[in-house]
């Protein structure tokens, strides 16, 4: 399925935004300390997909089955990696979509079709860069 993501103030473009401002401000509010240490959002955000990976082992090796709650365990701890990848986001000032994008399009051009990286916007014309 392809989403065109493109055009003037697309929903999802502001709701990544949104989001990303969202965790920003709960971040700030929860922990004023850490909320703008790139470091500290970088290595919470690797422990959190640590523990979702430990997760998805434990089905892996056999040690429990792949149930609802183990569903529901897994994707508690994809959502806390996204609540840190999107604080990342907010701390550099970029748009999760605008990125997303363009790592898209290279990996288009790599593994797909390559006349699609020519739609790629430069780095140098987005407004954060």
């Amino acid at each position: 399925m392809t989403v065109n993501i493109n055009g003037p103030q697309h929903i999802f473009d502001n709701l990544l935004k949104q989001l990303a401002r969202q965790c920003d401000e709960d971040s700030k509010r929860w922990f004023p300390r850490t909320a703008d240490n790139l470091f500290y959002m970088v290595a919470c955000m690797a422990g959190e997909a640590g523990e979702t990976i430990n997760e998805v082992k434990k089905i892996e090796r056999g040690s429990t089955s792949y149930t609802n709650d183990q569903r529901t365990r897994i994707l508690n701890e994809l959502t806390d990696t996204m609540v840190y990848l999107l604080n990342v986001f907010a701390i550099l000032n970029a748009d999760p979509l605008w990125w997303y994008q363009q790592v898209r399009l290279k990996n288009e051009a790599r593994f797909g079709d390559p006349t699609v990286a020519r739609r790629a916007i430069p780095i140098k014309d987005n407004p954060q860069a």
